[in-house]
């Protein structure tokens, strides 16, 4: 997806949208997801291809995109004092932050990079084919 970005008074210039997403998550220490009413976090799966821990609220298909304490931390909704405790806890430890980044990034790629979705819906594809046969 392109875009414009405009730099300047009278100079635009014509980039890849996804690559000013990346370099935005650069500046980030981690990323914070209080969202009540979200289904899919995709703003966490960014944070961690990019590397960055993430705190998110327990909702939707953050427990599925966030396992464990590995790549983030998953708090309770409405529940500030517990999102301002994990947010803490990796503010003041920065060895577990960058830990929970590298752990994200792996994770990201090996569950939701196009390889793996590739993967998966070949998979799927399979097993409907073998349940059309099982049936015709």
């Amino acid at each position: 997806m392109k875009c414009w970005w405009l730099r300047g008074e009278g100079h635009v210039e014509f980039v890849d949208f996804t690559l000013i997403v990346a370099r935005e998550y650069q500046l980030l220490d981690l990323i914070v997801v209080a969202f009540r009413w979200e289904t899919f976090l995709r703003v966490i799966l960014e944070a961690m291809a990019s590397g960055k821990p993430a705190v998110a609220t327990r909702r939707g298909e953050g427990e599925k995109i966030i396992v464990g304490d590995d790549s983030g931390i998953l708090v309770p909704l409405q529940a500030p004092l517990a999102l301002a405790e994990a947010i803490h806890s990796i503010w003041v430890r920065e060895d577990k932050g960058a830990e929970m980044g590298r752990n994200g990034r792996n994770a990201a790629v090996e569950n939701f990079s196009l390889d793996a979705y590739r993967t998966s819906i070949s998979a799927l594809m399979a097993e409907a084919l073998n349940g059309a046969r099982r049936i015709g």
